[in-house]
């Protein structure tokens, strides 16, 4: 009979795993998407011509719902953990399946940490666009 502590522990470091390689991924996420908006509006810059950095709107937006994924199924796996870590949980050690990273979405794509990184080369486009434009 295996001894259920050491599973729940087990457990418990596996997400924490998970947890961390999601916080790398969104952290690698907003930096792709702040080097890519700078390359474009160099670009943008270099040729002279300001409908170029319209080019930065596909790039922010994919990566702003793919960085909002990443931290709301990262949330879920908080809630995963702390289940876990609760010893009164009727949670199974072996489950480590998340089933509210849905819920999170929409709180995650508005949080303001995420809109200030991802909306800012969205808005500097515009700005681009329509002043120099």
């Amino acid at each position: 009979m295996p001894d259920l502590a050491v599973d729940r522990v087990k457990s418990l470091d596996f997400v924490q795993a998970i947890i961390t390689r999601l916080g790398t991924n969104s952290f690698t996420i907003k930096g792709w998407s702040i080097a890519l908006a700078t390359a474009i509006f160099a670009f943008t810059a270099k040729e002279s011509h300001p409908r170029y950095a319209a080019l930065a709107f596909l790039p922010a937006v994919v990566f702003w719902v793919l960085d909002a994924y990443y931290m709301s199924l990262e949330h879920a796996y908080r809630d995963v953990y702390n289940q876990l870590a609760n010893p009164n949980s009727s949670r199974d050690a072996y489950d480590l399946a998340e089933t509210t990273s849905q819920s999170y979405f929409i709180e995650k794509l508005f949080s303001p940490s995420m809109s200030f990184v991802h909306a800012v080369p969205i808005l500097v486009a515009i700005f681009i666009i329509g002043c120099l434009g």
